[in-house]
Formats: C-alpha cells, structure tokens, sequence
C-alpha cells in the first residue's frame, strides 16, 4: 500500500530489532494517511447538505 509501515503489512523484519511497537504505528498511520484519504469523502457532504459520508474512529486496544 501506499506509504504503509512494512509492519502494518505483514512484513516479518530483517533483524532481531523488529518494527517497533505496532499499536503505535496504527495510531500515526491512521492519523496521518487513511486521516488525509477520507478528507475527500468527508467534503462529499458539504456539496450534498447531508451526511451522506461518515466514518467511525477506530477503537484501540488500550482505550476503555
């Protein structure tokens, strides 16, 4: 995919350091890609007056 984290993937990594801590990555990448990707869909329901487009937030594991 686009820019996506060799982690996030299912790449298996090189070395024994890993890729990091994979939650963390979800956040950043979800913050920062799929964030700007939706931006276009959202502006969907200010031509239509209605919210035709929504999207829910991910629910992470370490949220209540």
């Amino acid at each position: 995919m686009h820019r996506m984290q060799p982690g996030l993937s299912g790449i298996m990594p090189e070395t024994n350091g890993g890729f990091g801590d994979i939650e963390k990555i979800m956040k950043v990448y979800h913050e920062l890609e799929i964030g700007a990707l939706q931006q276009p869909f959202l502006e969907i329901n200010q031509h239509l007056g209605a919210g035709a487009v929504s999207f829910r937030e991910p629910m992470w594991r370490d949220e209540p």
